[in-house]
C-alpha cells in the first residue's frame, strides 16, 4: 500500500509541476527506500526532509507547521499517517 501512495504523490507532484505550479514534497523520513521517490521526482519539485523520530513525534507538529508557513501553500495534500500532524 505504500508504495501506492508513493506512486500516487510522485505522479501528482510531477503533472502539477508540469502544468506550472510551485511543488514541495515533504517527506519525514530519509529512508534508503525513499531515495526511489527523488529518481523519479522532476527536477523542479523540491524535496524537504524532515526527521521524524520513531513513535509519535509531537515536535514534527512544529515543524511541519514551520515549512506550511514558510511554504503558504494554496494546496496540501496528506496521506493518513500524516493527517495527524498536519491537522
Amino acid at each position: 500500500m505504500f508504495k501506492l501512495l508513493e506512486r500516487f504523490a510522485i505522479d501528482l507532484s510531477n503533472r502539477l509541476h508540469l502544468d506550472g505550479h510551485n511543488v514541495t514534497i515533504i517527506r519525514f523520513f530519509d529512508d534508503a527506500d525513499q531515495n526511489i521517490l527523488e529518481s523519479e521526482v522532476n527536477e523542479g519539485v523540491k524535496i524537504v526532509t524532515i526527521r521524524k523520530k520513531p513513535g509519535f513525534d509531537f515536535s514534527l507538529i512544529f515543524k511541519v507547521f514551520k515549512y506550511l508557513r514558510k511554504l503558504k501553500p494554496d494546496v496540501v495534500h496528506t496521506h493518513l499517517n500524516a493527517f495527524n500532524y498536519c491537522f
